[in-house]
């Protein structure tokens, strides 16, 4: 049996192209790993932590039925529930409209027939609005706070409640640490149409400290880096902005942001949707790990 020859030259132009491929492997694994690993004194973010600081994102919290009648939060304080401790005062936003509900809806006196406001503690504040996702008869698929010129954010959310028709039961989606927006599906118990939402508040006040940086990265499904993705983050105190494009491995770093204070964190992409693409996270030191992932 006779075997084709193949000459030398070939021989070592395999070789090059077959070290070649394992150097860029190697290369752009150990890359990858580096960029993922938080630097030392460094905080990597994960909703599994039970200790996350106040204003910390979470993705539309497992419902707690309950059968308080209409005025939730303040049948929560004055009953001293202990399934939801944050709960500290009465304050509440009440909206009773058949849906779709008002987007925005500002935090006023109790006048509007649909808006409903109980101060408590914390009194008015009208250049605050909240607003609802998506809201159709039965679900809306996230919310969030907003504010007008010049930014007064005295408060955060403790709970989002929804009321079902016409069973009366109630879902309370409980926010431990706070939080200034959310995304996820909302309902009502059992799947029924939704009349009433109840929004509890609870205060907050901006601190000022020195700046720091939150990092991660934009990514696909498959884990692919998005590169161009656009990062700001919001301070929701004082309204002030910082963003950071993400390179072409998808990584960024958005710099120069206040120690403690919260800040609404959004990824935009002009060819990429992300999961969860707008974040409530409170700056205690530097953070790494916060990634936006496009579907």
């Amino acid at each position: 049996m006779s075997f084709p020859k193949i000459s030398f030259a070939r021989i070592q132009l395999f070789r090059y192209l077959a070290f070649t491929v394992c150097v860029v492997m190697l290369s752009q694994a150990s890359f990858a790993q580096f960029a993922r690993q938080a630097p030392v004194g460094k905080t990597l973010l994960t909703r599994e932590d039970t200790k996350a600081p106040l204003g910390t994102d979470q993705i539309a919290p497992t419902p707690i039925q309950v059968t308080y009648g209409y005025s939730v939060c303040k049948e929560i304080f004055d009953t001293g529930d202990p399934r939801f401790p944050q709960v500290s005062n009465e304050a509440e936003l009440i909206i009773n409209s058949i849906p779709p509900f008002p987007a925005p809806a500002s935090l006023i006196t109790g006048i509007n027939p649909i808006r409903q406001h109980f101060p408590g503690s914390l009194g008015d504040n009208t250049n605050l609005f909240i607003a609802f996702n998506n809201v159709g008869n039965t679900s809306f698929t996230g919310w969030d706070l907003s504010w007008t010129s010049p930014a007064n954010v005295d408060r955060l959310v403790s709970i989002i409640a929804i009321r079902a028709n016409p069973s009366g039961l109630t879902n309370v989606y409980s926010y431990p640490n706070l939080a200034a927006s959310d995304t996820g599906t909302f309902t009502a118990p059992g799947g029924g149409v939704i009349d009433q939402i109840n929004i509890c508040f609870e205060p907050f006040s901006g601190p000022s400290s020195a700046p720091v940086a939150i990092s991660g990265r934009a990514l696909t499904a498959e884990g692919m880096g998005i590169s161009g993705t656009r990062i700001t983050a919001v301070n929701i105190s004082t309204g002030e902005s910082h963003s950071a494009i993400t390179n072409p491995f998808g990584y960024y770093s958005v710099e120069g942001l206040v120690s403690e204070a919260i800040y609404m964190v959004t990824a935009t992409h002009k060819r990429h949707t992300f999961l969860n693409n707008q974040r409530t996270i409170t700056v205690s030191e530097e953070i790494a790990g916060v990634d936006f992932v496009a579907p």
